[in-house]
């Protein structure tokens, strides 16, 4: 009877680790993955039901309707991967009544100025020096209880 337990205990342990495996991010920079604002971040991403601010819009939009003020913004900037990669994050938050808000939130994440070498003279033969890439997002919420 043992045996069989652990013959069941290691099939769904494997699986399991073949689940995660599954899971594993297809992008080095997943940006919506990052987080927004210092508070959810230092939480390591645990702030979802106690978002009460401008970044509510993001982590829980139901979280709006607690602002304390009718109208935020929130602003961030941030550098990963040895300053090569961007982050911006930008949002403003309206509480229309106890029970009605909305909000706008900008997300950009990119890494700017990168040396174009397939090319290196265009049509006119002038010189293609940098290019962008980058991902953005905006995400508009409205919130009626």
């Amino acid at each position: 009877m043992s045996s069989l337990l652990r013959l069941l205990f290691n099939a769904t342990a494997a699986f399991s680790v073949l689940g995660l495996l599954g899971q594993t991010p297809k992008f080095a920079n997943a940006f919506l993955d990052v987080g927004i604002g210092a508070r959810g971040i230092a939480m390591s991403q645990a702030v979802v039901a106690s978002a009460t601010d401008v970044t509510a819009a993001f982590w829980n939009p139901a979280g709006l309707t607690g602002m304390r003020r009718d109208i935020q913004f929130g602003f961030m900037h941030h550098e990963h991967f040895a300053g090569i990669v961007k982050f911006d994050y930008g949002g403003l938050a309206v509480k229309f009544s106890e029970k009605d808000a909305g909000a706008f939130t900008f997300i950009r994440s990119g890494v700017d100025d990168i040396p174009n070498t397939l090319e290196l003279l265009d049509a006119n033969g002038n010189a293609i020096l940098n290019d962008i890439a980058d991902e953005q997002g905006f995400i508009v919420n409205e919130i009626q209880e």
